[in-house]
């Protein structure tokens, strides 16, 4: 048998792979010999040459290290400093050469949203607290309007988006306070999507679809992503089980409420920059990786749960809830519970692998940013502030606020796809019932006249129907008429006659086959008529 060791780095130059292990040490405590590694040794040294290096630069505020990042970016790609070993050529870097990796999902949002302003192509790949989202705020909006119109949750966040100011939303309010109803006392355009999408609550996915569609938000790079997101889940959910408008209203207030993440991919183009967290970046590699939000590492426990599980300590409630006086009842931290996790050690070793695996996904060069924190004594700093003292150890102090470069023009040419165009959006056609045009006459007791309204139509409908699946006579008709009109109560003469009518025409197709009843659609404008 033979054993192959597996201590060689195919990937990595050997500036990338030191520092990426300095991070198997960082936040290790005094005493502590750090974990046991085994070293890899780079082998693709002599093909990257000088071509490589690691950058760090501070950053005191999120908006800062957006901006260093963006700089950074522009740096790499229209400095002329820096070389792609592309199987044996060397190039300019790209911006496909490049990923940005941060721990959490919403900063990778937040730096996409900044690249698109910029007008630098990327790609997202991270989990999203999608329900969060604006798109979702509209869905759960209309969802509860939909499913009731008196859901002032629902109808006020959808005058807000739609522009209504708050004296405006309460002036609606007091009309409906004084008897007007709700649907005549909004915009008339709100009233009728409602009803457009009522006609939809059976369909999740379209009835969503129809939601964004109606607000644009399909033409809005910045929400486009996290719409289809929700659409995909909640569709999904809906294949699963019969999906009621209530259940979609309680799957986004739970996901909202514990913030549950899905993941979302949004794909701008071919030769973009890659924004995705640390988790998501495992198994590939970039020639070009910058990490951010290095300051907020290691990451702390999440403060939103109260009840936590730990295999020493087992299952906890961080807050215990306490009789605030006049009936209240409120809850405060747990000192008990704060106690007894101070005794317990607090183990970073995830992180750092986590860190270490971020770090080794670069080939040629890396970057790091993010605000060094250095807390009491006796606590460990974070990962940036160890990563702050390394660097300045060996350069003297670290690197300066990159400065902003324009994209040369054969750059550009060679790598910026042009947009495509897009059409406009097409309106949707809508769908009716055609017993949704009708307006239907209440008949009068005792009346059987032709404009008798609804009750009248039953009648005819019924005869006719019995009518076509068993054959009679015209005395036959009058006996089926008579016995309808006397179990409703109502006068038999008039039903009589059209029943003989009815009855006729029926004879006159012969043997043919004939049906009461077809279902059939009637194209009308940009609506369809069902009947």
């Amino acid at each position: 048998m033979n054993v192959i060791p597996l201590n060689e780095n195919y990937r990595s130059h050997g500036v990338i792979l030191d520092w990426a292990f300095r991070a198997l040490d960082a936040c290790v405590k005094d005493g502590d010999d750090g974990p046991e590694v085994i070293r890899l040794e780079p082998k693709r040294n002599d093909d990257y040459g000088e071509n490589s290096g690691f950058g760090l630069c501070m950053a005191d505020t999120l908006e800062e290290e957006y901006e260093v990042i963006v700089n950074k970016i522009s740096e790499y790609v229209g400095s002329g400093k820096y070389l792609i070993n592309d199987g044996g050529e060397l190039r300019q870097p790209r911006y496909g050469d490049i990923a940005i990796l941060y721990r959490n999902g919403a900063p990778c949002q937040a730096v996409y949203e900044r690249l698109r302003e910029e007008g630098i192509p990327a790609f997202l790949q991270a989990d999203q607290e999608i329900m969060a989202s604006l798109p979702g705020k509209l869905a759960l909006a209309w969802l509860r309007f939909v499913n009731d119109k008196d859901d002032r949750r629902g109808i006020s966040t959808i005058l807000v988006h739609e522009g209504y100011s708050l004296s405006q939303i309460r002036g609606i309010y007091n009309e409906v306070k004084d008897g007007r109803d709700i649907l005549e006392a909004i915009p008339n355009y709100l009233a009728q999507e409602r009803a457009f999408l009522a006609a939809k609550r059976k369909r999740p996915n379209d009835l969503l679809t129809s939601i964004f569609a109606f607000h644009r938000i399909g033409d809005d790079d910045e929400h486009s992503d996290a719409a289809q997101a929700i659409i995909t889940a909640i569709s999904s959910s809906f294949n699963s089980s019969l999906m009621t408008i209530s259940d979609m209203i309680r799957l986004i207030e739970d996901d909202i409420d514990n913030k549950t993440v899905y993941p979302v991919d949004a794909v701008l183009g071919r030769d973009a920059v890659t924004v995705q967290t640390m988790h998501k970046s495992k198994g590939l590699e970039y020639p070009i990786v910058i990490i951010g939000g290095v300051g907020k590492m290691p990451k702390p426990e999440r403060g939103n749960e109260r009840i936590r599980f730990n295999p020493i300590l087992g299952l906890r409630c961080t807050d215990r809830f306490v009789n605030m006086g006049d009936g209240c009842i409120g809850s405060i931290r747990d000192w008990k519970y704060d106690a007894i996790s101070s005794c317990k050690e607090t183990d970073y070793s995830e992180e750092r692998r986590l860190l270490f695996v971020a770090m080794s996904r670069a080939k040629q060069y890396m970057f790091m940013t993010g605000k060094p924190t250095y807390l009491k004594s006796g606590d460990p700093s974070n990962f940036m502030a160890y990563f702050v003292e390394e660097y300045r150890r060996e350069h003297g102090g670290t690197d300066p606020v990159p400065q902003r470069y324009p994209l040369p023009e054969e750059v550009i040419g060679a790598q910026v796809v042009e947009s495509p165009v897009i059409s406009e959006y097409s309106v949707r056609r809508r769908s009716l019932d055609v017993h949704s045009l009708i307006t239907y006459v209440p008949a009068e007791p005792g009346s059987f006249e032709r404009d008798g309204g609804k009750e009248y139509g039953n009648a005819v409908h019924f005869i006719a129907d019995k009518l076509v699946k068993k054959r009679r006579d015209d005395l036959g008709a009058r006996v089926l008429a008579e016995a309808y009109a006397g179990d409703k109560g109502m006068d038999s003469e008039q039903l009589s006659e059209d029943a003989v009518r009815i009855n006729h025409l029926i004879d006159g197709f012969g043997e043919a086959a004939v049906l009461s009843e077809v279902p059939c659609s009637l194209p009308v404008g940009d609506t369809m008529i069902h009947g």
